[in-house]
């Protein structure tokens, strides 16, 4: 992707206006389908996946990722009312009232 993209020629791309480039719809609908097409499970020890929500009372949440939306390393943080679901929404939505999650953020993605 990057050398399709011309970045190791060009490292800084098209300046002027980068929001009609990064936020544009064929970019974000590529950002989607590479995230989606990139997620792996490495390893499911024990077999926990899939969740079976009647063994859990809780579940602990943590990092900064979890309660914002990602399309992967090269893509920005989005607002989840406009695209996707982040991990905290999607465990909610899987585990109902039935288990308590337990959110923290943890540290943030500078320090």
């Amino acid at each position: 992707m990057k050398f399709g993209l011309g970045l190791f020629e060009n490292p800084y791309g098209q300046t002027e206006n980068p929001e009609t480039v990064v936020h544009s719809k064929k970019n974000i609908e590529l950002s989607r389908h590479i995230a989606n097409e990139s997620v792996i499970l490495l390893k499911n020890e024990n077999n926990i996946l899939p969740l079976d929500v009647a063994k859990y009372k809780s579940i602990a949440v943590i990092g900064p990722n979890a309660n914002q939306t990602v399309f992967g390393d090269y893509s920005w943080p989005n607002s989840k009312e406009h695209y996707g679901v982040n991990l905290l929404e999607g465990l909610k939505n899987v585990v109902g009232d039935g288990v308590t999650l337990n959110y923290a953020e943890g540290c943030d993605w500078w320090s």
